[in-house]
């Protein structure tokens, strides 16, 4: 009888340890999973921040080129603002011009009137 207990006893360690063994074996299975799909997130993590340093870098380049696009119209609106000054006084001297010569004009006209009325007042007979 002993050994027919010790047999049992025997068989029900060994079904015992297989359900450990099983549950062991479906926990590391869950495990080797859930350590999967981490590594997949650290590799669409990697490929973010891969993406975001491209981001940063364009940005930057961005950045750059519309500082430099920001001092090169600077430079332009200045040179236009001095061509527009040099125009303006230009333009303020033919007017300044143009306006003794309509002086000039008038005054010729006057002159010539005033002769041209004398020559035919002095010869009427």
């Amino acid at each position: 009888m002993t050994s027919r207990y010790m047999l049992l006893i025997t068989w029900v360690l060994l079904l015992i340890t297989g359900y450990f063994c099983w549950q062991s074996y479906h926990q590391l299975h869950r495990a080797q999973t859930h350590i999967h799909s981490l590594e997949a997130r650290i590799d669409t993590l990697r490929d973010s921040a891969a993406q975001y340093r491209t981001l940063q870098a364009a940005y930057v380049e961005i950045h750059e080129a519309l500082s430099t696009s920001h001092d090169q119209l600077s430079v332009i609106g200045a040179d236009l603002h001095t061509r527009s000054v040099d125009q303006l006084h230009a333009l303020t001297a033919i007017k300044q011009h143009l306006d003794s010569l309509l002086v000039a004009y008038d005054t010729l006209q006057t002159l010539r009137y005033t002769d041209t009325t004398a020559h035919h007042l002095s010869f009427r007979p």
